[in-house]
């Protein structure tokens, strides 16, 4: 009973190999989507708040504009970290899930208790605890994630973005709040700027969305490990090119170098790495060097033994030239699904020939 529990709430992906999000996922947009139809129903209800009539049409779309922005932001952040199941590209936790949904539900509440204010001010404070929950969110989350699942690919940077959005946002409301004397002045402030900041926000997202290129037009969009020296200059710097060149092409690229430091811990960087290749179960891995490095050899060995696709690539002159017998070690060889041998070549050209493998595969 114990280990069972302890795989359930287990960081590592491999565990999750049979969850899906995805219907996790809609229903809990749905439920929000239906606490925030009741929170505007009651707005206009006499009987549960103390708004004045002036001042409710307006209250009604500070609060449209308010509960939009995260309606939508939500629905961004939730789809993005959780839908890429069932590989996991992004999240397997389920820790982290549920940190997510109380993040909603304290949305849902403090909206339910704005529709429900017994003054204007009221209504401005609790819309403050809105954003100001919603700030503590994106500041939380990659903190959150990085130490729950540090080997998950890089989230797009929506975080920093919202957290900028929502310090403003709170700023504004503080400011109506203990500075605007007059409710019908502060009325139109406070709906004027939450549309705006809905405005910004909503920019934001569609402005991320614009750079994710589609499955279509990528030609399939993988998540691959990019394994190979990182041991020089030189190393590093083709490393970065030739992953550079397949996100241009639309596809995710983990490179160890990015996540690494010379002083980060070798059970951190061995969990990172076995963590990256789980979800990405893809390996392009770079056989240059007199013998290939060893590091690369066994993350070859560990997708052979998973029965993921593996890429192997070589652009070092240097090749066994016996009638017969392969390039290199022939354990390298014949555990790759293909074999790129192009001495000399450049990041790009690699990279043009990994795509066509991508699409053979």
């Amino acid at each position: 009973m114990f280990s069972e529990f302890r795989r359930v709430f287990s960081r590592e992906p491999r565990h999750f190999n049979a969850l899906d999000f995805s219907q996790s996922v809609s229903v809990i947009l749905a439920t929000f989507a239906v606490l925030v139809a009741i929170s505007l129903t009651d707005l206009f209800d006499q009987t549960k708040n103390g708004l004045h009539e002036n001042i409710r049409g307006l209250a009604f779309w500070a609060l449209v504009a308010l509960l939009l922005r995260y309606i939508i932001g939500s629905a961004a952040h939730l789809n993005h970290a959780y839908r890429t199941a069932p590989d996991f590209r992004r999240s397997a936790s389920i820790i982290l899930f549920f940190k997510d949904i109380f993040f909603l539900i304290g949305f849902g509440f403090i909206a339910i208790s704005a529709a429900h204010a017994a003054s204007f001010p009221d209504f401005i404070e609790k819309c403050g605890r809105f954003v100001w929950l919603s700030l503590v969110w994106s500041l939380s989350d990659p903190f959150f994630r990085q130490i729950w699942e540090p080997a998950a690919l890089s989230q797009e940077p929506l975080w920093r973005l919202w957290a900028v959005i929502d310090t403003a946002q709170l700023v504004i409301t503080l400011f109506i709040l203990n500075f605007i004397a007059d409710e019908y002045a502060a009325a139109v402030m406070l709906a004027v700027f939450y549309i705006i900041f809905f405005g910004f926000d909503l920019a934001v997202i569609l402005r991320v969305a614009a750079r994710r290129p589609s499955a279509v037009e990528s030609g399939g969009n993988r998540a691959i490990y990019l394994a190979g020296p990182l041991f020089s200059a030189a190393e590093r710097s083709f490393n970065l090119h030739l992953a550079n060149a397949l996100r241009d092409k639309g596809h995710e690229v983990f490179v160890p170098q990015e996540h690494e430091h010379p002083d980060t811990p070798p059970d951190q960087i061995f969990a990172r790495d076995v963590g990256a290749m789980d979800r990405c179960r893809l390996l392009v891995a770079n056989m240059d060097g007199a013998d290939p490095d060893s590091g690369t050899c066994w993350e070859c060995g560990y997708a052979f033994a998973h029965k993921w696709p593996v890429i192997a690539f070589r652009t070092d002159f240097r090749i066994n030239e016996q009638a017969g017998k392969p390039p290199y070690n022939p354990m390298l060889t014949q555990s790759a699904d293909l074999t790129i041998l192009r001495p000399f070549a450049s990041p790009e050209d690699i990279a043009r020939e990994i795509i066509e493998a991508l699409s053979a595969l």
